[in-house]
């Protein structure tokens, strides 16, 4: 780093118009006059979404859509940030004004920046902080199928085969550049010089695939894969999904790597694992009146293109788990990767848990669904929209706003709307709870056992920047991601649905007053709940204690 060579350009942009086509008229001289690492940071006086901007007026589109035109015409990457969220105020009025642009000789050569927001200090703007580390090297990457016509590549294989894509382009171009030669000399024949470009196109086409499927771009046309900004692009997408650093519960920073990766092994241990306790069993009497990247890096198209040849094996493998017999960890294992929740992501709980498995457990639980979905809407409430074949969660949405402009209808109490979201709903099902609604609803002791194998073999690795750490087995939760999870969990939710319906809840003077006389009392959006209740004492200490025994 030290022997690299890079320009800064600091901006404050004038709040009009004519003076903000003039400041990128400038940048866009500056660009083109510059061949190295460059960055352009300062108070553009313009945010780039609504998202960046808190009260007061609602934003310009047509000025926020000139904005980031201009950030893309000029090649230039957002840096992205740490810290709070915007870095203006003035009075009740927050919005993200400054922050810091780079160009793709920057990206290159300086992955490893990190843009922290400092706290307000005598002005109405935040500092910013920028730190660079030296861009680390990883070992060799995991093995990943693409999708050509390699039904039988397998990790070693694969890297002795096909090599490194990024270099063989150069080294067919050079062979092809000999033989050209040698063929003006009258020394190498026709054939040999077609079979030196078809090689060419090849690996030209292997290199695109593999580029495209990194940088997940959908935009670039033909003649766009040797471009440096495609690279860029790439290596601009590693950036954004990289975790610099992160915030524990105690309020501390970490920035290291390896300090990381064992933050975020402490936290999903602790996050899907549960002390055994004795809770309120099942009511049974409840349910009386009712009527794509896989972390071995084999995808759907490999198994679909090796089908005639797999077939027997993965048959079997399946039929051995409803006979009863455990699968291998290899075939049950998932990885864990992090999805931010917000552009705020300073705690691990800012993230939302994606769970990566192997196609067979995909294949299996499908499997599971497809017997499920069709006794599925006889079994989970009609207050439930989400995940049920032949329901909309459309209508739950109509619904809730016919009711909403009742809030203010006189009644004894007033109406009252509670709306519940639960934390970290996938991650914190109980499996022996999931276990007593199944036998509640009468489901065979073999197909019970069947889910619970596929709970138990939930074991766990975590991938954080690239790497994967630590290999555990979770006693809870759901693999959010996988296709039987949001049945088992609609499941479990309805059980809360029936308790809220309990006779005894039900009385005129907490029935939810409304123009159309709906008897509603609630609406559930997969993990979201709407209560719908009046305003008194008794009511709600009822809604209290139906919680405390979900």
């Amino acid at each position: 780093m030290e022997d690299q060579v890079g320009q800064a350009t600091f901006v404050y942009a004038g709040s009009y118009k004519s003076a903000r086509i003039e400041l990128w008229k400038e940048l866009h001289q500056i660009r083109s006059l510059t061949n190295t690492a460059w960055i352009v940071g300062g108070d553009f006086n313009c945010i780039a979404s609504p998202a960046a901007k808190r009260g007061g007026r609602n934003p310009s589109t047509n000025k926020m859509t000139e904005f980031n035109d201009n950030i893309n015409s000029a090649g230039l990457f957002d840096l992205g940030f740490n810290g709070s969220e915007f870095t203006w105020r003035r009075g009740k009025i927050w919005e993200r004004l400054d922050r810091l642009l780079a160009n793709d000789s920057w990206i290159q050569n300086y992955l490893q920046a990190d843009v922290t927001h400092l706290s307000l200090a005598r002005s109405d703007h935040r500092p910013m902080l920028i730190s660079i580390s030296a861009n680390e090297h990883n070992s060799r990457p995991p093995f990943r199928y693409l999708n050509k016509k390699t039904a039988k590549a397998l990790s070693n294989w694969n890297w002795s085969t096909f090599g490194n894509i990024l270099t063989r382009v150069e080294q067919a171009k050079k062979e092809l550049q000999l033989l050209e030669e040698g063929h003006s000399k009258g020394q190498v024949g026709d054939s040999f010089l077609l079979e030196a470009n078809k090689k060419l196109l090849n690996a030209v086409e292997w290199q695109e695939q593999f580029l495209k499927q990194k940088g997940a771009k959908n935009k670039f046309m033909d003649g766009d894969r040797n471009t440096k900004f495609y690279h860029s692009c790439i290596k601009y997408q590693r950036k954004c999904n990289t975790i610099h650093s992160i915030q524990d519960n105690q309020g501390n920073w970490i920035r290291d790597a390896q300090g990381i990766a064992d933050s975020v092994m402490a936290y999903c241990k602790d996050l899907m694992h549960c002390e055994l306790t004795e809770r309120q069993h099942v009511e049974s009497e409840l349910f009386q009146d009712e009527k794509d990247i896989c972390p071995d890096g084999f995808t759907v198209d490999f198994y679909k293109k090796a089908w005639q040849v797999i077939k027997v094996q993965i048959v079997e493998a399946i039929q051995h788990h409803f006979m009863g017999q455990p699968l291998p960890d290899y075939f049950n294992t998932a990885t864990i990767i992090f999805v931010p929740k917000s552009s705020v992501k300073e705690y691990w709980s800012s993230y939302r848990t994606i769970s990566l498995t192997n196609i067979i457990s995909k294949i299996i639980s499908k499997i599971l669904v497809f017997r499920i979905q069709p006794i599925l809407q006889n079994l989970i409430s009609p207050k439930q929209a989400a995940f049920v074949k032949g329901r909309n969660i459309g209508d739950n949405i109509k619904i809730a706003q016919e009711l909403l402009l009742d809030l203010d209808k006189p009644c004894r109490g007033s109406n009252m709307i509670f709306k519940l979201d639960l934390k970290k709903a996938y991650d914190m099902i109980n499996w022996n709870f999931i276990k007593e609604i199944m036998k509640a609803r009468g489901f065979t002791k073999d197909s019970c056992k069947i889910i619970q194998r596929w709970h138990e073999g939930n074991v766990n690795s975590v991938l954080i920047n690239g790497k994967t750490h630590g290999f555990f087995k979770a006693n809870r939760g759901l693999r959010q991601g996988h296709p039987l999870s949001p049945t088992i969990f609609i499941w479990a939710l309805d059980y809360l649905s029936k308790i809220i319906d309990k006779p005894g809840n039900r009385k005129d003077y907490n029935t939810y007053l409304n123009r159309s006389k709906q008897d509603i009392n609630h609406l559930i959006y997969a993990v979201d709940i709407l209560i719908f209740s009046r305003a008194n004492k008794n009511d709600i200490k009822h809604l209290y204690a139906d919680l405390q025994e979900f």
